[in-house]
């Protein structure tokens, strides 16, 4: 694919992707990386660097997002079971709420990433 077809491409993706982030932030409040914060730690108890890799963003910013999350009471901090120095994360039942109401929740995906979503939804469907 040449350069410019590409580009464009991408600006699309971004576009719908801040679409559909706009649409998560009117209908909970909650910006994307708070939702996928949830996400990756519904059933999982991981550490910070952890959660920055399965997120996608970096260590400052997943310190200003733990913290974010720390404060609204949606996930806790505890020592590591073998090694006392490292610090992992969990959701509290309150992050688990706040998951639960994002899962019912009926984002409008935009129409250019919404094939994306409906591969993934048939996938699981069939499984």
């Amino acid at each position: 694919m040449e350069n410019e077809k590409c580009i464009c491409l991408l600006r699309k993706l971004i576009v719908s992707i801040r679409e559909l982030e706009s649409d998560l932030m009117e209908s909970s409040g909650c910006d994307l990386n708070q939702a996928m914060l949830l996400c990756v730690l519904s059933d999982n108890s991981l550490s910070a660097s952890e959660i920055a890799v399965q997120i996608g963003i970096l260590p400052a910013q997943n310190s200003k997002l733990l913290s974010a999350a720390e404060d609204k009471g949606w996930v806790e901090r505890h020592l590591g079971h073998d090694d006392k120095r490292k610090i992992y994360f969990n959701l509290t039942d309150e992050g688990k709420q706040q998951l639960k109401m994002f899962k019912a929740l009926q984002l409008n995906v935009p129409d250019f990433i919404r094939p994306l979503f409906d591969s993934v939804s048939n996938k699981t469907d069939s499984h």
